[in-house]
C-alpha cells in the first residue's frame, strides 16, 4: 500500500519573484524523485535532485516549482521585414477593394510577429530566489517525514505488543489445550471402539 509519508508547502514572494514550492513524499523501496516545473526552470532540476537525495535515501518525491515573474526586464525589438509585409498587404488589399485606407501604426504593431518581447532572465538570480524557499521546504518535509516515521513505529510497536499478549495467553493454556484435544481424541476412539464392537 502506498501512503503518503511527508508534505510541504512554502510560498515566498521576493524583489520580482514569487516562488512556489510543494513537496509530496511516498512509499517506495527506492529513490524516486519527480521534479513537475516550467520549461525555463528545468535547467535546474540537477540541484534540486542533489539536494533531496542529500536528506531522502528512500521514497518516492514529487516536487512541484512555480515561479512568477513580477518585475522582469524585457527587450523589445521591432521585426521590421514583418511589418513591411503586413503593410505590403494591407495595401494590397486596399487596391484589391478599392478602398484607399493607410494602416495606422497602433493597428500595425497588433500584428503577430512584428514586436518581438524577450525577458531577460538572469540565472544566478533566478536560483538565489529559488533555493531558500526550496531549503525551507525541504525542513518542513523532512520534519514532516521524521514525525509520521515516529507515528509508525508507534503503531508497530503497538502492534507488537498486542502480538506478544495474545501469544503469553496461548502460551499460559497450552496445557489445557493438550487436554482438551487429547480428552476429545480418547472420547472419538471410544466412541468409535464402541460402534466396532460386535
Amino acid at each position: 500500500m502506498i501512503s503518503m509519508t511527508g508534505f510541504a508547502c512554502v510560498e515566498k514572494q521576493c524583489e520580482d519573484f514569487t516562488v512556489t514550492v510543494e513537496i509530496k513524499g511516498y512509499n517506495n523501496r527506492f529513490l524516486e524523485v519527480q521534479v513537475n516545473t516550467s520549461l525555463r526552470i528545468s535547467r535546474y532540476e540537477q540541484k534540486i535532485r542533489e539536494i533531496i537525495s542529500g536528506i531522502c535515501g528512500r521514497g518516492k518525491i514529487d516536487i512541484f516549482l512555480r515561479v512568477k515573474e513580477l518585475n522582469a526586464p524585457v527587450n523589445i525589438s521591432v521585426n521590421c521585414n514583418a511589418a513591411k509585409a503586413y503593410s505590403r498587404a494591407f495595401s494590397d488589399l486596399g487596391v484589391c477593394l478599392g478602398i484607399d485606407e493607410k494602416l495606422c501604426l497602433s493597428s500595425l504593431i497588433k500584428m503577430d510577429g512584428v514586436l518581438e518581447i524577450e525577458k531577460v532572465r538572469d540565472d544566478e538570480k533566478y536560483w538565489k530566489a529559488i533555493e531558500p524557499v526550496l531549503n525551507e521546504a525541504v525542513e518542513i518535509f523532512q520534519a514532516e517525514r521524521v514525525r509520521e516515521g515516529k507515528h509508525t513505529e508507534r503503531d508497530i510497536l503497538n502492534s507488537l505488543g498486542n502480538i506478544e499478549t495474545a501469544l503469553q495467553t496461548v502460551q499460559g493454556r497450552v496445557s489445557d489445550l493438550e487436554n482438551t484435544v487429547k480428552e476429545n481424541i480418547k472420547n472419538l476412539l471410544a466412541n468409535l471402539s464402541g460402534k466396532a464392537a460386535p
